[in-house]
Order: structure tokens, then sequence, then C-alpha cells
């Protein structure tokens, strides 16, 4: 299960001691003991090595028994040192801590921590419930109990505590959605249910998706988020070029374009098939090898029959041939492709049809270039396309 690591960052356990900030010190024992216990507390705490910071921190504590930060940073040592026999010693600094400051919440989460360490779930879920009831808001707190919970496989209870942690802090989205996503067996809609429908749980969830491959699943959620006359399963995104508005989150299903110098490709005002804009390109390549890629992932139903067509002008000097190909993301097989493209044409339809794989998630629809396997293949001149249409 994939969980967010959490630490204490303003009185984190960083088990090490000054011993040359301890010597110095030593001079003025008598005069304030108890206050240079708890400065030696707070030093043990950074990460610098030296030869026995256990023995340090047991000092301290010697120096100020009542300090609950000395008890705190011993407990800390204890740990660190990864001995087991220092483990129950670990917890026991814990508790005095504890015992000592019952009112810090975030005492009670190390304590929470280190009881689960020891085998003590139920112990460990008593005080986190007791960190959640002296800072009942704080997502740390929430996060902290949501996964005692759900490692006890109180899974109802456990995602509501996760639930809330992520409305009040989007860092725990995305290791919430993979313990979820590992929990439910990758089911999206007990998902949904279980962690809810807020704007950070659906962007978090269909970026998750994309890495999984979950194309349909990751467009619903986008359609969701931008409007489904934007994004759609079995759609072509941005199909007139009509757009112009780019999203991080959304990007991997929009029109991409290889970098390059030839063709020179754009939006441009001045030729359309329908609406303002269409996507021209301006060849000048003596060079066969000169070819930008331009595709567009687009998710679609398995098994199912697809028409796709787009409407082109041309007006080209090459004995190259363009065509567009329609290629299963899954494995890169090429499943149709369309007619060459004419030289000389004034806004003609280019249509093909196929049936989408069963398994199949997405497609890649691209442009390609025949017939240049040398690199005297020149091409000069212009070509626009507009209305690309997946029915």
């Amino acid at each position: 299960m994939a969980t967010k690591s959490i630490e204490f960052k303003n009185s984190a356990p960083r088990a090490i001691s000054l011993v040359a900030v301890l010597v110095c010190l030593i001079g003025v024992y008598f005069v304030a003991k108890w206050s240079f216990g708890n400065t030696v507390a707070l030093q043990s705490q950074r990460q610098i090595e030296y030869a026995d910071p256990i023995a340090i921190g047991e000092f301290a504590v010697g120096l100020a028994p009542s300090d609950p930060q000395t008890h705190y940073a011993l407990a800390a040592l204890y740990d660190k040192s990864f001995l087991p026999e220092n483990q129950s010693k670990s917890l026991a600094a814990y508790e005095q801590a504890t015992a000592l400051a019952p009112n810090d919440f975030r005492l009670w989460l190390s304590l929470g921590r280190a009881r689960e360490r020891n085998g003590d779930a139920a112990g460990a879920e008593n005080a986190v419930r007791r960190a959640a009831s002296l800072a009942p808001n704080y997502s740390l707190v929430q996060w902290t109990l949501g996964n005692v919970l759900l490692r006890q496989n109180k899974t109802a209870e456990a995602f509501a505590e996760i639930g809330k942690a992520v409305r009040n802090d989007s860092n725990y989205a995305n290791p919430a959605i993979a313990a979820a996503w590992q929990k439910f067996d990758g089911d999206l809609t007990q998902i949904r249910q279980i962690l809810g429908d807020s704007t950070q749980v659906k962007t978090a969830l269909a970026s998750f998706l994309l890495k999984q491959k979950k194309y349909r699943g990751a467009m619903q959620i986008f359609s969701e988020l931008n409007g489904a006359e934007n994004f759609a399963v079995g759609k072509i995104s941005n199909a007139g070029f009509e757009s112009n508005e780019k999203r991080e989150d959304t990007k991997d299903f929009e029109w991409q374009i290889a970098d390059g110098a030839q063709p020179q490709i754009g939006v441009d005002t001045g030729q359309k098939h329908n609406g303002i804009n269409s996507l021209g390109f301006v060849f000048n390549s003596a060079d066969g090898k000169d070819f930008r890629n331009v595709s567009q992932l687009v998710a679609i139903e398995g098994g199912k029959k697809y028409v796709f067509e787009t409407f082109y002008k041309a007006d080209l000097k090459t004995t190259a041939t363009l065509r567009w190909e329609i290629v299963n993301e899954a494995d890169g097989k090429v499943l149709v492709a369309t007619d060459a493209v004419s030289t000389n044409a004034d806004w003609t339809s280019l249509k093909t049809e196929f049936t989408a794989p069963e398994l199949s998630e997405a497609v890649i629809i691209r442009l390609v270039r025949d017939q240049c396997k040398t690199s005297a293949c020149s091409i000069s001149g212009r070509i626009w396309f507009d209305d690309f249409r997946l029915n």
C-alpha cells in the first residue's frame, strides 16, 4: 500500500547531539540545571554525528527530568539507533514525554507511531485519537489516524479521515488514491465514493489513471473537470483548433507537435473549413529526414467500430505522400491509414474506418509521411487540416 511518509517537522526526531555545545554548557550546570537539560535535548535532535548521542540524551533527562522535550529527544535517539533492545526504551520515553505534556497533540502522534511499531495497534489508535481530539482539523492528524485505522482494516472510518486530510491539504491526494486503488483493486466507483468528488481528488485520480494507462477513466474525469464538450471518450479534443487554452492536467489528450524546424506548424486564421481556424503547415525542405510529427492520444472503447474523418486543403510540390494513421496505443500497431492527401486540393475529406481492439483503452492519431527512403525527398508548399472527427 502506498502511503505518504510523515515526519514531525518542528520538533522532529533528528537524533544526534552537539557534544561541543554540551561541554560548553556543563560549566553553567549548577546555575541553570533545568534550562540546560532542555537545551541539550533540543540539540540532540540535530543531524550531527557524535560518539554517543544516546548517552548525552540520557544525561539531559537526568538534568531536566520534568521537561517533556528531554524525554522526547531521548525517545527519538533510542528509535534512531535501530537496535531491538532500544525500541522498548524509546516507547517508554515517548510515554513519559506525553505524560508530562498531555495537551500537545504532536507528542500523541509520535506516541501512536511508537506504539504501532511495537505491535500495539489498539494503543496506537488510542494515542492518535487523543491527538485528533486536540487538533481535529489538522490534516496531519487526520492522515495519520486514517492510516492507523486502515492498517486495522477499519476501511470506511479510515478513508473518512483520509478524505478529510485530502480536502484540507491536496498534497495527500496522490498517496490517498494509491492506497484506495490497492484497497479496492482499482474499482473506480468505490474509490470515488469513499474519497469524495472534490476537485483535488478528481485531478489527482485522473493523473493516477493516466500513469496506469486507464485512459477511459482518466478521460471521464477530465470531462467532468473541464466540460464534456472539450474532453470525452471517443472524441478528438480541439478538433477544429478553435481553443488556445492549455491545461497541464489534460496535456496528454491534446495535440502534440514534435520539436524541429520543418515543417512550420501553427494555427492559421486565414484558412478554415469551419469555424475561424485551421492547423497550417508550411514546407520548405529538401531533406527527407526532416519532418515534425503531429499526433493526439484519444481514449476509446475497446471493440467499438469508429469512423475517422478530417478535411484538408493543399498546395504542395513533393514526391512523398502524407496520410493519417490510427495506431493502437497499447502495442503501437497501425490499425488503419487514410488515403494519401492530394498535392492540390480545396477542402477535401479524408475518411477511414477501424474497429478498436477489444482491450484497447486509447489510439494515437498521427500524421505521417511515406515514400521517403532517401534524403532526396523534397517537399514544399502548404497544407491545412481542420474539423477532425471520430464517430
